[in-house]
Parts: structure tokens; sequence; C-alpha cells
């Protein structure tokens, strides 16, 4: 006589549920609720108050204002002007666009430049990035890497990337030996990235030379020759979540990617191991979760994305989504076809 429902994150428990003719759902956790991820917002001011937007209070031109609204866009009545800024402290900080373009991947779009202000700005130390697939943030979090450590204001990077047989079940790539050489399939993104990077690096250098239209391309030893030289020279280091207990992370720039794929529980493991001299970058998107115990409800990405409704007092968060995609048309049909409703 009871109404019983039964939950769970397994689809073959749910299947054999279903075959017992017992009602079924998946479970999704308790902190299901739809949030607005409003972290870019576009208001309109006058024209003369744009002599005094920098440093203002952001309530001053909007009185909706929320914890989650890191980035704005001014739009100037009766012009096309857009003014882009970002907040800090309830502050207007107008973005230095000519800074955010001077590095090796320079950003294409304004989702791009507001994510390379939050790299670059010295105000925030946890930046949380949900995107699409080629919309180039392992690129920029490397580059603004990169240009942070020419600085000195990092001594190292470090690329942290949970293997799908994680599954947070002991977070093991298997019991035998060489894990080394297993898991570095899973270090391709950062490869990959480290590739685009050397190439676009070496093409600027070629194209400012006086015979421009004579630029040579660098053969894959090369590039291969200038990868490990730059692991080198900025001390890049790879970890995965299984290595890290113990662990105390100082100094660095800490890129945790595929965040779509870690638990809660894995994700607090990571971030316990950071310390304040360190920087960190979470990236992940929920369009491509392969871990089956978590789903978009309750994986480490939507848990942080959510936390950005509420002040916080502990750390300065930014957060944004990056939803164009660069890589090309491909990458961008098969986000569109692709996409599940499932999750």
């Amino acid at each position: 006589d009871e109404n019983t429902t039964f939950l769970s994150l397994d689809i073959m428990a749910r299947t054999r549920a279903v075959s017992l003719d017992i009602k079924t759902d998946s479970l999704v956790g308790s902190n299901q609720e739809e949030f607005n991820y409003e972290f870019i917002k576009t208001i309109e001011i006058k024209f003369e108050d744009t002599e005094h937007l920098d440093n203002a209070l952001i309530t001053d031109f909007d009185s909706e204002y929320a914890p989650h609204n890191f980035n704005y866009c001014f739009k100037v009545k009766g012009s096309d002007q857009v003014i882009l800024a970002t907040v800090q402290n309830k502050r207007v900080v107008l973005l230095d666009e000519g800074e955010m373009r001077n590095q090796i991947i320079t950003p294409l779009n304004k989702e791009q430049l507001f994510f390379s202000c939050g790299i670059l700005s010295h105000f925030y130390n946890v930046l949380i990035v949900e995107a699409k697939a080629g919309s180039g943030k392992t690129l920029l979090a490397l580059s603004g890497a990169l240009k942070l450590i020419r600085q000195k204001n990092y001594q190292r990077v470090i690329y942290i990337r949970n293997s799908v047989e994680s599954l947070d079940k002991g977070e093991d790539v298997g019991y035998l030996p060489g894990y080394e050489e297993k898991f570095r399939i899973y270090n391709h993104p950062l490869m990959d990235s480290l590739d685009y990077i050397i190439r676009t690096e070496h093409k600027r250098k070629q194209a400012n030379k006086k015979n421009a239209e004579n630029i040579q391309e660098l053969d894959d030893q090369e590039v291969t020759q200038r990868i490990e030289q730059m692991i080198q020279n900025y001390g890049i280091e790879t970890m995965w979540v299984g290595e890290m207990r113990g662990r105390t992370l100082s100094n660095a720039f800490v890129i945790i990617d595929e965040a779509q794929n870690m638990s809660n529980k894995t994700m607090q493991m990571v971030l316990s191991r950071v310390d304040n001299t360190c920087k960190v970058v979470i990236l992940g998107s929920n369009k491509q979760i392969d871990n089956f115990y978590v789903n978009k409800h309750t994986n480490a990405l939507t848990t942080l994305l959510k936390s950005t409704k509420n002040e916080n007092s502990l750390v300065n968060i930014f957060a944004i989504k990056l939803q164009k995609v660069l890589r090309g048309p491909i990458t961008e049909w098969a986000e569109q076809i692709f996409t599940s409703k499932n999750r």
C-alpha cells in the first residue's frame, strides 16, 4: 500500500528493479535544485556613469547583485560601447584587455577575457570553470600559469587529472606495477596543450621577423625537445589523485582537470593538499561525465559551482562558464547532438 520508489546511481540495479515491477529513479542527491549560473551579467548604464565606474560599488549600478555575479558587461545607453569588468570585494574592476592578451595564448572572446582576468588577477585564489569541449580552458589555464611563473608569482605548475578508472573506489589505475606508464594516457590533454603553445609561440616569433612569408614549421622532434625544456623551465608536474594523500602543495599554480568525474570526497581530499601559497584552477564539463558513480547533480564540479551562491570569507572565488567552442565545427556539432539529457 506504500508509494515506494527505488533510487540508485547504478543503471543495472535500476534495470533489475524495473524487471521486478518496482518504480525506480536515478539518485541525484540533496543538492539537485536548479541554480542560475549567471557568472556573466549584462546591465545598462548611462554614459555619464562610465567616468566613475572603476572601483565603484557594484550595488550602485546593480541593486540585484548576487555573490555569483563575478563578471559584468556594462552596455552604455545610446551607443555600441560595452565595458567589461569583474567584481572584487563588491567593487567594480575594469578589465585591462591589453594585459589579458599579452600572453602566449590570446583570449578570443569575452568569456576567455574574463577567464584570463581571473587567472592573472592576484585577488582570486580559486577559479571554478565549467566549459564545453574545445573552449580553450586548458590552453588558457596553462598560458596564464606560464606567465605568472615568468613573473615569479609561483614556482611550478601542478596538473591533476582524475582517471576514469578511479571511480572514487580507491583512486587506483590497476594493481599491477608501473602506474606512471599507465597514467601517462591521462596526461595527453596537458601534452597536447603544451604542443600547441610551443607551435603558437614559434609562429608568433617567426611572424615578427622581416621575412615573415617564409615561416618555418617546427618538426615533431623539435617540438618534443622544446616541450621537455618547458617542463623543466617551468617546473611542470603531473599528479593523479591516488598519490596525493599526505602531500602538501606549495608555491604552485594548480590545475585540477576533469572535475566532473570527481566525487565530493575526492575533490575534498585534493583541495585539502593545497596551502595558501597556491592558486587553484578547477576545470570540467558536465557534458563529459565518464564516472558511473557520479552525475551532474552529485559530482564535485557541480558542488563547487553551487557553492558560489553564498559569500565566502575564507577564499576569493571566481567562476565562469565557457560556452563558445573554438576547436572547430566538428567539435561544436558533436557537442550539440551528443549532449546527454539524462545527466
